[in-house]
């Protein structure tokens, strides 16, 4: 009974992925097709990095672990933090395109890049082990997040106070506090990578807003 409840999980796991990366790509290319190309690249950068990770999760929920999808599964999960990190930086010229009467001090995107470039450096550091199996436990894994939560907060006074879009404020808020959840919680109790899912909504709530 535990093993068929297991399968099921999986199975919902991975009809998840496959229609949330739908839906992204779509959203990509009607923005493409409206000209948005901001908006296209804001939802292309999100759909190609969780690409990489998503397909080596959905293939071993489907067809068990291979010799080489931990090692692709790492990499993915390299390329989708890089890639959302982007997703934070591209999000502010993308509010100013929707309103253009709006002006945000430049300080904003200049701490954004700062963050980010510091955030992407870190990914880069060997303390990671990526792609160790047996790896020492450190809490790197902390350290190269608050950058990255750093971003989270600067999206969300700017949000508020020039944009007053609450609901996107509140998304960003509950999709880093998934996120932040996951990345604390998950190493003791695996459950807690449910957390992933309300996050992901949060993406996808964020680019319907936009279509």
């Amino acid at each position: 009974m535990t093993q068929k409840r297991s399968l099921e999980m999986k199975m919902v796991e991975a009809v998840f992925c496959i229609l949330y990366l739908l839906f992204v790509f779509i959203a990509a290319l009607i923005f493409f097709k409206r000209g948005q190309y901001l908006r296209c690249c804001l939802a292309a950068v999100l759909a190609i990095g969780d690409s990489f990770h998503l397909f080596p999760r959905i293939k071993i929920d489907l067809k068990g672990e291979g010799k080489n999808d931990a090692h692709r599964l790492q990499l993915g999960n390299i390329i989708s933090s890089l890639t959302v990190t982007l997703f934070y930086v591209i999000l502010l010229p993308v509010m100013k395109q929707t309103d253009e009467a709006v002006k945000v001090p430049s300080f904003f995107f200049h701490a954004l890049l700062v963050l980010a470039a510091i955030r992407i450096y870190m990914l880069g550091m060997p303390q990671n082990d990526w792609f160790k199996r047996n790896k020492k436990e450190t809490r790197w894994y902390l350290y190269r997040n608050i950058p990255f939560c750093l971003m989270g907060l600067l999206t969300i006074i700017y949000l508020i106070l020039y944009y007053k879009a609450y609901l996107t404020a509140i998304l960003v808020l509950v999709s880093f506090a998934c996120y932040m959840g996951t990345v604390i919680l998950a190493r003791k109790d695996p459950k807690m990578g449910m957390l992933m899912i309300p996050k992901t909504l949060c993406y996808v709530w964020i680019i319907a807003l936009f279509l």
